[in-house]
C-alpha cells in the first residue's frame, strides 16, 4: 500500500481464483467459448473506491505465458465498469477472454482411444472359435455373463 501525499491511495494485490466460465457446447470439438471474469466491490460505492486499470493495456499480463491442455487463449480485453444496484453503484474491473479448443487435445484424448476400443472389439469377430489363446486376451473386455457360460 502506497499513501501520496495528495491524500490518495495505491492498494496492490495479487489474485489467484479458480473461475469457471459456462460453455457453449453445440459446436464441439470445434467451438470457441467468450469468458468473462469481473471483480467488483460490494462493500463500498463509488464514491469511496474507484477500480481502474492502473497502467491501462499493461495491466493485464501474462496470457500469453498460460498454457492449457485442450484450450488456447486467442484474445483478450478489458474495460472498468460501473454496476448500479438498489444499494448505490459499485465500481468493477472486467476481463473478456476468447478460447478455443485444441483440436489436437480432443484427438488425442478421445477419438484415438475411443477408436482403439472399437478396433480391438471388433478383433473378436476375426478370431477363430478354436483359437483360445487369442481370446483369452480379449475375455477381459467381454461381460462377466459370457465368461462364466
Amino acid at each position: 500500500m502506497h499513501v501520496f501525499r495528495d491524500g490518495r491511495v495505491l492498494y496492490k494485490l495479487r489474485l489467484t481464483t479458480i473461475a469457471s466460465c459456462w460453455m457453449k457446447m453445440q459446436l464441439f470439438p470445434f467451438d470457441t467459448q467468450n469468458c468473462t471474469l469481473l471483480f467488483e466491490t460490494y462493500g463500498y460505492t463509488t464514491s469511496d473506491v474507484a477500480y481502474y486499470w492502473y497502467r491501462g493495456r499493461q495491466s493485464v499480463r501474462g496470457f500469453s505465458k498460460i498454457s492449457l491442455a485442450d484450450f488456447v487463449i486467442e484474445n483478450f480485453d478489458f474495460l472498468t465498469t460501473t454496476s448500479t444496484y438498489s444499494t448505490g453503484s459499485f465500481s468493477g474491473l472486467t476481463v473478456f477472454f476468447v478460447i478455443r479448443r485444441n483440436m489436437g487435445h480432443v484427438v488425442a484424448e478421445t477419438y484415438i482411444p475411443a477408436g482403439f476400443i472399437v478396433g480391438l472389439s471388433l478383433a473378436v469377430v476375426w478370431v477363430a472359435p478354436d483359437e483360445s489363446n487369442a481370446r483369452s486376451l480379449l475375455q477381459p473386455l467381454r461381460p462377466k455373463e459370457q465368461i462364466n457360460k
